[in-house]
């Protein structure tokens, strides 16, 4: 189908929605140009905003826990520095992707994701790794009828798998 892409189809959970929101978990699926799974990444992430705090420094990340059910603990626990989280992306990217080439970020709500995505490089002063254009797979759903089946979990790479199993159904009854 695409044999020269690899996809990253992401699902950030966050403190939030705002600009000033911080991601807090990464769920990620490496799919080939056919849409099969190569491999999966899951992490929490912890910022120096969050160093010292017994709970949530923010009213929306207070509101946050309440649906993605993650605690600050966990995420101080768990979690990996932003850095650490780039440099996990980065090695994805170089077992995974051809050289020369690019891969191609993913989701259903790509915007959302991409700019979670750009706070995390942005924040370690990284070079930008993925491709310049990104696939929301949202108009797939729309166009085939496809509902994502089951409970959304708030929970990063469960999602991820919830989006991956809505859209390989799309791609299925659109007949590709």
């Amino acid at each position: 189908m695409f044999d020269d892409r690899i996809f990253f189809l992401i699902d950030f959970e966050t403190t939030g929605i705002s600009d000033k929101a911080l991601p807090i978990e990464i769920g990620v699926l490496v799919l080939d140009g056919h849409f099969n799974i190569l491999t999966q990444f899951q992490c929490y992430i912890t910022w120096p905003a969050f160093d010292g705090q017994g709970e949530w420094p923010t009213d929306e990340g207070r509101t946050a826990q309440t649906i993605h059910k993650i605690t600050l603990q966990t995420v101080l626990s768990k979690g990996l520095k932003p850095a650490q989280v780039c440099n996990h992306l980065e090695a994805l990217i170089e077992d995974w992707v051809p050289l020369g080439s690019k891969a191609v970020v993913m989701s259903d709500c790509v915007v959302f994701e991409w700019h979670r995505l750009k706070q995390l490089f942005t924040s370690e002063a990284r070079k930008w790794p993925f491709h310049y254009h990104a696939w929301d797979v949202y108009p797939f759903f729309k166009l085939a009828g496809v509902e994502k089946q089951g409970i959304t979990t708030h929970r990063a790479l469960a999602d991820c798998y919830q989006i991956y199993q809505g859209f390989i159904r799309s791609l299925e009854r659109l007949g590709k």
